[in-house]
């Protein structure tokens, strides 16, 4: 998260009703959204989408449609609370809202864009934004300096210029598909490619676990729900972004809070991933919208299967679907080309 300290200097507009009315104060950037404490009430955090605002600004959706896949980002809401239950989800809500903006703020947002989008013209005298909008009751949980996030860090097909062609391509045959017979060397790979050396949330994880039998079997349960959640919704967790799912100990015992934990996409991303592999199977192209569906379904996918396998579970989450073959798909070359 890229926190206050660092870009406290960003100014806001001081005259804006959502000031006036809730004096949000500005926290940081976390993975796609813009985060805000709320004056007068210490236990509610504002997350303002940066997926939305460039997609508003830019023309390319209007605030109807987004209207319109908030209701659907809603639903998923009451789908994860009631397949992982309260005691492993936040309250929220998602609402359709102007936000304060700044020229900074904005320069921040659009900076590495993943379809290389600048500003609109004019975007220097913006004081609001319309936006997604989420509200949700704070994480005490998160300050607890012994939690553990249970996160990859960042996907690996936007570091493909700096891996080897053959490790990545082993890396998917080996995790999307139940056929390959794993051993350490496998699982050496998954934790080299898959878990992001910058932060090694997911290696961490596993060396704990080895001396924490109730850190190990709460993993498990974890993993085991998350390839339960994917087969019978169609979706994945967001898994991503450091903080979006973590670990901690409470009254002695391990638990896990699912706290960012829904996609960004409005509809089923793991379901979208194999219609996807199914459709270059056939021979057919691909956009880069859909490229990039099929990165968030791959890297989940690796995620839970790498893990499972580290736990020692034999359960795995196959994103193939029966009638196809991986050996028709080179994973290198679909991504690679949608660097250029």
């Amino acid at each position: 998260m890229t926190t206050e300290s660092n870009i406290r200097n960003i100014p806001l507009p001081e005259d804006h009703e959502l000031i006036e009315h809730y004096q949000p104060r500005f926290l940081g950037m976390g993975g796609d959204h813009l985060v805000y404490e709320v004056g007068g009430h210490p236990d509610v955090v504002i997350k303002a989408s940066t997926y939305y605002i460039k997609d508003i600004l830019l023309g390319e959706k209007t605030k109807d449609l987004v209207a319109t896949e908030i209701l659907i980002k809603n639903d998923q809401i009451r789908e994860l609370r009631a397949f992982w239950g309260k005691k492993h989800t936040v309250p929220e809500r998602r609402y359709l809202m102007r936000v304060p903006i700044s020229k900074d703020l904005l320069d921040e947002i659009f900076k590495n864009d993943w379809l290389r989008r600048v500003p609109p013209n004019g975007y220097e005298s913006l004081k609001e934004v319309w936006t997604s909008v989420i509200v949700q009751e704070k994480v005490p949980e998160i300050n607890n300096p012994e939690h553990k996030s249970f996160s990859f860090g960042g996907f690996v097909e936007d570091e493909l210029e700096n891996i080897d062609q053959v490790q990545y391509e082993k890396l998917n045959h080996t995790f999307i598909t139940h056929e390959t017979v794993l051993n350490e060397e496998d699982l050496n790979l998954f934790f080299n490619l898959q878990d992001s050396p910058k932060t090694h949330h997911l290696k961490d994880l596993i060396k704990q676990a080895e001396s924490d039998n109730e850190l190990k079997e709460m993993l498990k349960k974890f993993v085991l729900q998350a390839i339960d959640f994917a087969i019978k919704t169609g979706n994945i967790l967001a898994l991503a972004g450091e903080n979006n799912v973590i670990f901690y100990k409470k009254d002695n015992g391990w638990n896990y809070l699912l706290i960012d934990a829904t996609p960004v996409h409005s509809g089923p991303v793991f379901k979208a991933s194999m219609e996807i592999l199914h459709k270059i199977m056939l021979g057919e192209n691909i956009d880069i919208k859909e490229k990039d569906l099929l990165k968030k379904g791959l890297n989940f996918t690796r995620t839970i299967n790498g893990f499972a396998k580290s736990l020692g579970l034999n359960d795995f989450l196959d994103i193939i679907n029966t009638q196809d073959s991986l050996d028709k798909i080179n994973f290198s070359r679909i991504f690679k080309a949608s660097l250029k």
